[in-house]
């Protein structure tokens, strides 16, 4: 069985482009571990809202006027 030495050596000593097919699929697993309980949380989080919307203690804003507002923060932060 290989050690985590050896399969570093290895690893290093392979071109540069099977090095990152390497490290991006060893921090997919690594997020994908993390992903899950994170998607949960934001849905259950837009759960919440949607209630609370439907509930009339929050309201909605067009669309329009949240890119606006997006555009004017842009804008201010560039000068």
């Amino acid at each position: 069985m290989l050690t985590e030495k050896d399969i570093i050596t290895a690893a290093l000593n392979l071109p540069i482009e099977s090095r990152a097919v390497i490290i991006d699929n060893i921090l997919g697993s690594l997020i994908k571990s993390e992903r899950g309980e994170i998607d949960a949380l934001w849905a259950e989080e837009a759960e919440d809202r949607i209630r609370a919307y439907e509930r009339g203690e929050i309201a909605s804003v067009p669309g329009e006027q949240v890119f606006q507002n997006i555009q004017n923060i842009l804008e201010k932060d560039s000068l």
